[in-house]
């Protein structure tokens, strides 16, 4: 990165690559490695005209969630003059795992209006495949410029926790308000016993001591808990208690629950904590995550019986009478210990051309045949019908649920076909693919 940034956040996701973001040049901006932040390529700009323009005063985080990439963003200019900037606004947007890098979702407005946003936020997901997300935001209406001289605006929200439905549709639940003087919150989610956790400092210049409030995760509402919440971390000896922070993983009862804080006092700058045993245990454990690349992968035309495509750096499949393609894959799985129990299976695919048919996936029996098979000598489909994708998007991965094809070491193939009524050519990367992330993976976690 070239120049100043005032936070970075990192998270990675399904696929391995670590992404970063933050702002820069009053632009969002971020970065993706590909080999565990040993290098970062140049930082790209989100393709949006509101993350640009933005102050010296705003940030961004991102956030791994339900094989996406997602990032927040803050956009005020903390100098208008009063009434304020009534441009102020909370922005989202989410990369899809597998996408080209520069494929973003349409944005998302979390909440817009005169002075409603400043540079503190956090963003957290639950990790259950909801789609939902949680954030804590602070407005910036304690600020003179937006009318609160004489604290003429006590009575409005200082912090939310704002929460992102499946459908891309925000909420905000209000945590404190301006009287309350709350400031940097942080936010952990407990998805075991659906709650979620939110502290923040209070009073914000001076800090003081670190409060918490708790909710459903559900049906989320600080209704029953007004003012500044309960005192989670306070000490009468250090008493500048300020920038609560915690991890950006979920909690539950096997890691319980941690908060940090520092004392701001100059003559002090200490750290405190305080721990939460929460009830409950860890959902069962993923074990191990394995990932295998095929050991063969092509397809075989009718159209040309005799022909084989082992060097294709993709693979088709289409359907019809006399022109259909079928595609197989085989791989071979080994280094699982002995008696592992496999808990999924998924094979990830990345679409070369677009279908309306993902195809069907099924199993075969033969685990011997070569890549250079041909529609005269391809191996029988004889194995049960795994799954059936619906219409599918180029430069977009999806992934099959082949858990009850998969019982330990040892090798596995299968086989996609398009129905004979359906003449749209699908394409999936081949293991040829010069993109080594777009290559088909089989996906295996044991218990």
């Amino acid at each position: 990165m070239t120049g100043q940034a005032e936070t970075m956040v990192l998270d990675k996701d399904s696929t391995g690559k670590l992404w970063v973001a933050y702002t820069n040049a009053y632009n969002v901006k971020y970065q993706i490695s590909t080999d565990d932040g040993l290098t970062w390529p140049a930082a790209a700009t989100l393709p949006f005209a509101q993350a640009g323009g933005l102050s010296y005063d705003d940030i961004a985080t991102v956030v791994a969630f339900d094989g996406k990439i997602g990032v927040l963003w803050s956009k005020h200019d903390p100098d208008a003059p009063s009434p304020g900037d009534n441009n102020a606004a909370f922005y989202f947007a989410y990369h899809t795992d597998g996408a080209a890098p520069g494929t973003w979702s349409a944005i998302e407005q979390v909440a817009a209006g005169t002075c409603i946003s400043d540079d503190h936020l956090t963003l957290k997901a639950p990790g259950d495949g909801s789609g939902k997300l949680f954030a804590a935001l602070k407005s910036s209406y304690e600020d003179d410029n937006c009318g609160n001289t004489n604290h003429a605006r006590n009575n409005d929200t200082q912090l939310w926790l704002a929460v992102r439905a499946a459908n891309g549709t925000w909420s905000r639940i209000e945590y404190g308000k301006v009287a309350d003087d709350h400031t940097r919150p942080a936010l952990l989610l407990d998805p075991v016993n659906r709650q979620v956790h939110m502290f923040a400092a209070s009073p914000e210049v001076t800090g003081g001591t670190i409060y918490r409030k708790t909710t459903s995760m559900d049906n989320p509402s600080f209704a029953t808990q007004p003012g500044l919440g309960q005192p989670f971390i306070s000490s009468a000896t250090f008493a500048a208690l300020n920038n609560p922070t915690t991890t950006k993983q979920t909690v539950n009862g096997t890691t319980d629950l941690v908060v940090l804080a520092t004392d701001q006092s100059n003559s002090s700058h200490f750290y405190m904590h305080n721990v939460i045993d929460l009830p409950g245990q860890a959902p069962p454990a993923g074990g191990t995550t394995y990932t295998f690349g095929p050991a063969a992968d092509t397809y075989v035309s009718q159209a040309s019986p005799t022909s084989n495509y082992a060097a294709s750096t993709s693979f088709s499949a289409v359907g019809g009478t006399s022109s259909a393609k079928q595609a197989f894959l085989r791989f071979t799985i080994s280094g699982l210990p002995a008696g592992v129990v496999v808990q999924n299976a998924k094979l990830r695919l990345y679409v070369t051309n677009d279908s309306t048919s993902g195809g069907s996936f099924n199993t075969i029996t033969n685990t011997s045949w070569a890549e250079t098979i041909t529609w005269n000598s391809k191996p029988a489909i004889d194995g049960p019908l795994l799954a059936t994708l619906g219409a599918v998007t180029i430069n977009l991965s999806y992934e099959v649920d082949v858990t009850s094809a998969i019982s330990g070491n040892g090798s596995y193939s299968f086989a996609i076909t398009l129905p004979s009524a359906n003449t749209n050519t699908l394409g999936y990367a081949s293991r040829e693919a010069s993109a080594s992330a777009n290559r088909p993976q089989l996906i295996v976690t044991t218990q």
